[in-house]
C-alpha cells in the first residue's frame, strides 16, 4: 500500500513539473496553413532566413533558428515562410515568436528595464577591465626593481680562486 502511495505521489510530482516547466512546445505560433482559396505571395529563403537570424532555435535555446536543422526549427521556418506569404510584416511574425515562446524566442532582447543589463554590462565590463590593466601597466612600469649589488670576491679565497679558473678554462 506505502509503495503505491509513493508512486502515485511520484507520478503526480512529475505530471506537475512537466506542465510548470514548459516542456511541451506550443504547437502553432501563426495561424493554421492556407487553404486553396488564399493568395499567397512568392516569399525566397533569404527572406525567411532574415527573420529566423532574429530568433532563437526553440528546440535547445542555444543558436539561432538559421543555423539549425532540427524539426522543430523547420516547423517553425515553414511558419514564417507562411505568414510573409500572407502579408504579414515582419514585426508582427516576431510578435507572434514573443507571444507564443516569451521574450527568450528573440536573438537579441529588447533594450527595457532588466534586460538592459545584457546591452550595458558588457560595455562597463570592458571599461572597467581597460582601467584596471592600465593602472596596473603604469604601476608595474614605474616600479623600480630593487636588486642587490654583487659581493666582491676576496682574493685570497681559493674556491672563489678555482672557480674562476675553471669558469675561463670553460670559456676556451
Amino acid at each position: 500500500m506505502w509503495r503505491k502511495t509513493k508512486l502515485v505521489c511520484l507520478a503526480v510530482a512529475f505530471f506537475g513539473l512537466l506542465v510548470s516547466t514548459n516542456w511541451a512546445q506550443p504547437s502553432g505560433v501563426i495561424n493554421p496553413p492556407p487553404s486553396v482559396n488564399d493568395s499567397l505571395k512568392a516569399v525566397s529563403l533569404d527572406e525567411v532566413n532574415k527573420i529566423a537570424s532574429k530568433l532563437m532555435a526553440p528546440c535547445c535555446w542555444s543558436g539561432t533558428m538559421d543555423a539549425h536543422q532540427s524539426p522543430a526549427t523547420e516547423e517553425a521556418k515553414t511558419q514564417i515562410r507562411l505568414a510573409l506569404q500572407r502579408g504579414y510584416t515582419e514585426q508582427q511574425i516576431l510578435d507572434n515568436f514573443v507571444a507564443a515562446y516569451g521574450e527568450r524566442i528573440l536573438a537579441k532582447p529588447k533594450a527595457v528595464g532588466f534586460n538592459l543589463l545584457a546591452w550595458i554590462l558588457p560595455a562597463v565590463v570592458l571599461l572597467v577591465g581597460g582601467v584596471g590593466a592600465w593602472k596596473f601597466l603604469r604601476h608595474s612600469s614605474q616600479a623600480p626593481v630593487a636588486t642587490k649589488p654583487a659581493k666582491p670576491v676576496p682574493s685570497d679565497d681559493p674556491y672563489a680562486q678555482r672557480v674562476e679558473r675553471e669558469l675561463e678554462e670553460f670559456d676556451k
